[in-house]
Order: C-alpha cells, then sequence, then structure tokens
C-alpha cells in the first residue's frame, strides 16, 4: 500500500482480515482498516472485481474512486503504524 503495488482499498480489507487472524479481536492499530472495510462491503474490491458485470463494475469505479480518495490518508496512516510497529519485531523484514 505505501509502496503503491496494493490499491487502498483492497489494502485495507487485507490488513483488516490480517488483525483478527493475529489477535482474534479489534486491535487498536487495525481499527481504522476496520472502519473502512465496513463502510465498502457493497463495492468491488480486488478479487471481487472477478464477479461485476462490466456495466455494473463500470458505474461502481465512480464510488470506488470517491472512496479511496476519502481514505486514503486513513489507510496509508494505519500502515505507517503497522510498519512502526511490527518494525521493531522483525526489522530485516522492513528495511528498503
Amino acid at each position: 500500500m505505501i509502496g503503491n503495488y496494493v490499491e487502498v482499498l483492497a489494502a485495507a480489507c487485507e490488513f483488516n482480515r490480517l488483525g483478527f487472524e493475529l489477535f482474534g479481536k479489534l486491535d487498536d492499530d487495525f481499527r481504522d482498516f476496520a472502519g473502512v472495510c465496513s463502510e465498502i462491503e457493497d463495492l468491488p474490491i480486488g478479487a471481487e472485481r472477478e464477479n461485476w458485470h462490466s456495466d455494473a463494475l463500470a458505474e461502481k469505479d465512480i464510488e470506488v474512486r470517491r472512496v479511496e480518495g476519502l481514505y486514503a490518508d486513513v489507510v496509508r496512516d494505519g500502515c505507517t503504524r503497522l510498519l512502526t510497529r511490527l518494525g521493531a519485531y522483525a526489522p530485516s523484514l522492513f528495511d528498503h
């Protein structure tokens, strides 16, 4: 997400899933991701896009771009916090 390899909303949903897998509850550093995901449940994000008809997808993409703009900073800040937190435990994994 920080390196622009993953879309904003897809990153939020993946981190939300990961947070629950790791902690089994809502961890503070994953709270923003959960909030974003709850707002975009009706949007075609990530692999889910393959299940949508192209006409419907084109229409929803307008909303996807709007919502990405709203949440980009929230998701990026959340990723930065995780990088700081997890980098303290495994710095070699996060060296650039």
